[in-house]
């Protein structure tokens, strides 16, 4: 990326769409429509009766457009925009052609046509694809836009989302705290604010026609002091062997993070595969219903509905994979917290389970007899080997 203060624009779409539905210019929010919430889901333009927030939702992209441009007329070069959305994809489509959407709008004698519906999405998306002020677009819900998104999520400046949860999700699970964040979000919950001030972002909550924003002297500070601090960059070639070992050990981390994220995000964790592992969910259960008389007398049935689940899941897989080859996961031992992962193989909840397996696998299945014993002997050596360790999982 380069080194203009960047600026996120996210405007949620998809099955929260709000769209024009027929030529009686009636808009609707499916979302809120679909759970009957008609106080906030639909407004007609043009009687204008209806809900405003329904109103202001529709010229969300419009506001954001003019922000864009307003924005670049203040700041030219010194800013770069980048806009985001999921577009209107097919849930949007399920659930306008829902039964239960259909009730809703017998209720207040309202209807759709699908042409109309179409034309406004298309007229819509061209809007994107004709704006000069976005200076770049990423519309759509596949993998790699997925991935994409969250990359410019966690390195703008400025975040603006006509939602909260999504960006919230987001910088809540993989922000480097170093970066200090500004997110403008379409509505707050009440820890919010608390939560991400511990990953140095400052929230509020923004009026959607974004005066607040393009008014904002904290903002207009930071573009100017970015652009500053980019003119007054140092000559590489003039640093000292110091720093510039310095430099490249910091790009060096941020690439493994950047590339440990992409890894995760399309293949899971180590550790969340071990823990899927039979041996530890067995475990997991038989210590969960020992703490008490009902859960011993349920375990059994517990133990056996585990069994059955994860026998019906590998099958499943097998024929994912089958299917598609590109969906077979990679070795475990080729994830980026292999070693922290297979720790995991140290705790009781694995080690009970693994004597569990082996029982049964026994002939006759005679290893269940013994069992029992075997259970004692592996709590008491595990409690043992973790009595000077106070860090390690008791588990």
């Amino acid at each position: 990326m380069d080194d203009s203060f960047k600026i996120c624009l996210h405007l949620r779409r998809g099955d929260c769409s709000t769209i024009l539905v027929n030529k009686n210019k009636d808009i609707i929010t499916t979302s809120w429509f679909n759970r009957g919430v008609h106080t906030h889901s639909w407004y007609n333009l043009k009687d204008k009766s209806g809900s405003r927030h329904c109103l202001i939702d529709f010229n969300m992209l419009n506001n954001m457009i003019n922000f864009a441009k307003s924005m670049h007329e203040k700041y030219g070069k010194k800013i770069s925009i980048i806009f985001i959305t999921d577009g209107f994809d097919t849930r949007m489509y399920n659930i306008i052609n829902s039964d239960n959407f259909k009730i809703e709008l017998k209720k207040l004698g309202k209807f759709v046509d699908i042409n109309v519906v179409r034309n406004y999405c298309n007229s819509e998306l061209d809007k994107i694809s004709n704006c000069i002020f976005f200076d770049k677009k990423i519309v759509g819900e596949s993998k790699e836009i997925f991935l994409e998104t969250i990359y410019y999520i966690l390195n703008s400046n400025l975040i603006i989302s006509s939602s909260r949860s999504f960006i919230f999700r987001v910088l809540l699970g993989w922000k480097d705290t170093n970066l200090f964040q500004i997110a403008y979000l379409g509505s707050i919950e009440k820890t919010a604010d608390l939560h991400l001030s511990k990953r140095n972002v400052k929230v509020y909550k923004f009026n959607k026609y974004f005066n607040d924003i393009l008014e904002s002297k904290e903002i207009s500070n930071m573009i100017f002091a970015t652009a500053q601090e980019n003119k007054n960059q140092i000559d590489i070639d003039k640093l000292d062997k110091i720093s510039l070992f310095n430099i490249k050990s910091e790009n060096q981390k941020l690439q493994k993070i950047n590339a440990d994220l992409y890894f995760a995000l399309n293949y899971g964790t180590a550790k969340s595969r071990i823990k899927n592992q039979l041996s530890y969910k067995l475990g997991q259960a038989m210590i969960e219903n020992s703490k008490s008389l009902w859960g011993y007398i349920r375990m059994p049935y517990v133990l056996s509905y585990i069994k059955d689940m994860h026998k019906k899941e590998q099958i499943d897989y097998q024929e994912k994979i089958k299917t598609n080859p590109s969906l077979k996961l990679p070795p475990l031992e080729s994830y980026p917290d292999y070693n922290e992962a297979i720790k995991l193989k140290n705790h009781l909840s694995y080690k009970l389970g693994e004597a569990m397996i082996e029982a049964d696998k026994s002939p006759l299945k005679l290893g269940y007899l013994t069992l029992w014993f075997k259970f004692i002997k592996i709590t008491k050596e595990h409690k043992d080997n973790h009595k000077n360790s106070p860090n390690n999982p008791n588990h």
